[in-house]
């Protein structure tokens, strides 16, 4: 939970953070510990009035009522104009001063195809060390990377994945290394380089065969 405090006013909303795709819904409430009469939200560049008992547009009103300081917006179908920031701005309970708290909405953006570096030559002796890199560019948030040797996950040898964006951009490229030293048994096993996202209704892969003499 977020307490926010402003005007000595506790105000706490959930979720503080939420991933959604394009389309889906969310519930975004803030409470204060006193009766409101009144219950704004900002979602995109757009302030919404919600009243209780209209549940006909696009955000509607959702909570226990004004009378519990409930403050809530049912959001029917996320758009990908609304990434950013979601705020609720409800009555002081004493004063002028509106109190004000705020969330994050990540608004799920489907990556690249996951691109497979190895190195160029086409076999391998026992003993030699391998590394490949696999990098998954532009999604928001950033993908997952797993590693495969044909279907059994790969654990050892795995370093630490690194996300980066450029500037300006809230999409995240995630790379990640994987070093192994190759044993007669890899030969003709496949490197699987599999990336998942929130925006992806199913893994995407990237492989290639290892040939080991």
């Amino acid at each position: 939970l977020c307490f926010c405090l402003l005007s000595g006013q506790n105000l706490d909303i959930t979720p503080r953070e939420a991933v959604r795709r394009v389309g889906d819904d969310l519930t975004v409430l803030c409470k204060v510990p006193y009766p409101i009469d009144a219950c704004r939200m900002t979602v995109g560049t757009t302030s919404y009035r919600l009243i209780p008992n209209n549940q006909e547009e696009e955000i509607v009103y959702a909570g226990q009522g004004l009378q519990h300081g409930e403050c809530g917006a049912h959001i029917k179908h996320i758009k990908e104009e609304w990434n950013g920031n979601i705020s609720c701005t409800l009555p002081p309970q004493t004063g002028q001063i509106e109190v004000i708290g705020t969330m994050r909405l990540l608004v799920a953006k489907a990556p690249a195809n996951p691109q497979l570096i190895s190195p160029p030559q086409p076999a391998f002796r026992e003993g030699d060390g391998f590394m490949a890199q696999c990098i998954v560019p532009n999604g928001r948030p950033a993908a997952k990377i797993t590693w495969y040797l044909d279907e059994v996950q790969l654990l050892a040898g795995i370093h630490q994945p690194v996300i980066t964006s450029e500037p300006g951009s809230d999409l995240k490229t995630i790379s990640q290394n994987v070093s192994r030293t190759l044993a007669p048994e890899d030969n003709g096993q496949k490197l699987v380089c599999r990336a998942e996202h929130e925006a992806l209704d199913g893994p995407r892969e990237a492989a290639r065969q290892l040939v080991v003499h």
